[in-house]
């Protein structure tokens, strides 16, 4: 593996190249390492064979034990009080079997090396002086860009390295205290199995501020004087880190000890619930409720997916690709509801034939589950034996079989089709770790806008099809006009299904949750921003000329009950169209309400930190 890594470093632009190599010819501005010395080349075309030691080609960059002896310590792992960057630190821990403390400490000290000191916003109108979804990105966010990837199409973007994600594997001790045990390019590092993936991003220190006409909302990546560090990296004893870690996949359930726990790594089926599940077709309970014992299956301060997660995921998307409307770049796994049965009965076979209609409708690389339902009626996803053939398993190839019909290869074990007739094939969501053939950290399969692909953002996997069930937020109803309170809280800890004990222990936000129609589509044209408590609702919609091609283009569906709680969903599912999206908010079910097209995320971000004083 290369120990190749790129930083900017101001104005310029520096690889390291890893030990000295006598056979390489290297470029200016490149450091490598000779004789536990750091040197970086004066002039472009080094000839191969020079020695490090040519002063007429090389200086020294810095000395390797005099660097570690400089190091100051990290202190309760907050910020450093002397930050010395040191890219030998950060080398090293990609490269060797290091304890948390000294990875940490030399991600720290790389972020200080690198760090980008620049003012990143947008400007968004406000829906009674324009409905656009564009948004006019300002100070160094002028004439950014990030066109997204496929499988056969690289990203491009100009954004800098600041804007990367980088994965790791982390978890939340009973303390409260985060550790990040492996970075990938580590031979530690793990990204299957009983492990968790998160993506580490730069802190941002945000500011959201509104006049007449406009919303502003700009981000640094270092204290400023104004700016408000975001709500992720603020630890449990008050002091702010450098970097904020997001789940990178959805979650999956997988045995452990005889119990169903969440872990969220590649290859997992998104945890979800089925009525009649049997055999190897499981059911796992995902709502509000529910993820309260999830968590609390694999310790004190483990969570479903944060509010604060997903409000990172949205500023950072409208600052990325100037717009509101997230399904005109990235349309993600929404518009994909197929269901039909099979048109030919088989034995002993990892296919399912269709008519060539049928089979145009579902894409390569897309995944489908494929059950026989037997003598019951219902094809509803919801029920295990639509599942029970082959279980979200992935179209990998289309062959002919004659000149009417077409058969979809799966990627799976060979089943029987034993009666065509009530065999039928569904399309789903997903497994985690689908977004690694994309050529970039941005991007689809196959196709961006087609909406039978889930996406990859900055590294981290979204729009795959499911709902994702938020962890720790609820709506309670206010009246029969469709207002809701926000409840919202960010210590694990305090997580509770009882509404009597969450309206004591939980912030009640001042923004409230406002649809103009009930029981229908509400298309939204305002959302708000709480940077204390780390969460973004919308606060308008329905308004006349609202739609899916206007303003935030997503839908907010609220029912008409009077009273009672309800659970938040995000994003959407195979069936949705275009009421989904970055900023679609179905408000209809009870807190404890699971259902097949419901998963969530796996946190470790809720322990309840607070500014210092």
């Amino acid at each position: 593996m290369s120990n190749k890594r790129t930083i900017n470093a101001g104005k310029i632009k520096v690889t390291f190249e890893g030990n000295y190599n006598s056979e390489v010819s290297y470029r200016i501005n490149t450091v490598i390492k000779y004789e536990n010395i750091a040197y970086i080349t004066k002039k472009d075309n080094v000839p191969a064979g020079t020695l490090p030691t040519n002063t007429q080609y090389f200086d020294v960059f810095f000395d390797f034990s005099e660097i570690e002896d400089k190091v100051d310590k990290v202190e309760g792992k907050g910020l450093i009080t002397n930050p010395k960057p040191t890219l030998l630190s950060w080398l090293n821990a990609v490269n060797e079997n290091y304890s948390s403390d000294i990875i940490e400490t030399a991600l720290i000290n790389f972020l200080a090396l690198t760090a980008d000191r620049n003012i990143y916003g947008y400007d968004e109108d406000l829906w009674a002086s324009s409905n656009t979804s564009t948004l006019t990105k300002t100070y160094a966010n002028v004439g950014k860009y990030l066109e997204p990837a496929t499988d056969s199409v690289c990203e491009n973007t100009n954004y800098s390295d600041s804007f990367k994600s980088i994965r790791c594997n982390a978890y939340v001790d009973d303390d409260g205290v985060q550790h990040i045990t492996a970075i990938e390019g580590m031979k530690e590092f793990k990204d299957t199995g009983k492990v968790d993936v998160f993506s580490i991003f730069r802190t941002p220190y945000e500011k959201d501020t509104y006049d007449a006409t406009k919303h502003h909302y700009a981000m640094k990546f270092i204290p400023t004087e104004g700016y408000t560090p975001h709500k992720l990296a603020i630890q449990k004893d008050g002091t702010v880190r450098p970097y904020i870690l997001i789940p990178t996949f959805l979650a999956g359930a997988i045995d452990d000890n005889g119990t169903r726990k969440l872990y969220g790594s590649k290859g997992l089926i998104p945890a979800h619930y089925l009525s009649n599940a049997t055999g190897s077709v499981k059911s796992d309970s995902i709502s509000y409720s529910a993820l309260v014992t999830h968590g609390r299956n694999r310790g004190q301060y483990y969570t479903g997916g944060l509010e604060s997660e997903y409000a990172f995921l949205k500023q950072r998307f409208w600052l990325m690709m100037g717009t509101k409307h997230s399904q005109s770049v990235l349309a993600g796994n929404f518009n994909n509801n197929q269901q039909v049965a099979v048109s030919v009965a088989e034995s002993d076979v990892h296919r399912v034939v269709l008519t060539n209609a049928q089979a145009s409708n579902f894409d390569l690389k897309t995944y489908v589950s494929v059950g026989d339902r037997g003598t019951a009626t219902s094809n509803d996803r919801n029920n295990g034996y639509m599942h029970n053939l082959a279980n979200v398993v992935r179209i990998i190839g289309k062959e002919t079989v004659d000149a009417d019909h077409t058969a979809l290869i799966l990627d799976c074990d060979n089943f029987t089709i034993s009666n065509a007739s009530t065999t039928y094939v569904s399309t789903m969501y997903e497994r985690s770790g689908y977004s690694d053939e994309i050529l970039g950290q941005t991007g689809s399969i196959g196709s961006n806008t087609n909406g039978k692909h889930g996406a990859v953002f900055c590294g981290v996997e979204i729009f795959q099809g499911i709902y994702e069930v938020s962890g720790n937020a609820i709506m309670d109803i206010v009246d029969s006009n469709g207002t809701r309170d926000v409840y919202v809280c960010n210590d694990a800890t305090k997580l509770s299904t009882d509404i009597n004990t969450i309206k004591a222990n939980y912030t009640k936000i001042s923004n409230q949750i406002k649809a103009t129609n009930l029981n229908a589509h509400n298309y939204i044209t305002e959302e708000r921003y709480d940077i204390e408590n780390g969460i973004i609702v919308p606060t308008e919609s329905g308004q006349s000329g609202s739609g899916s091609a206007v303003g935030y283009a997503d839908s907010l569906y609220v029912d008409a009950g009077t009273s009672g709680q309800r659970e938040f969903l995000r994003f959407g599912n195979v069936n949705n169209g275009a009421y989904a999206g970055l900023s679609r908010l179905y408000a209809n079910n009870g807190l404890g309400h699971a259902h097949w097209s419901f998963g969530c995320r796996l946190s470790i971000n809720a322990v309840g930190g607070e500014l210092s004083a």
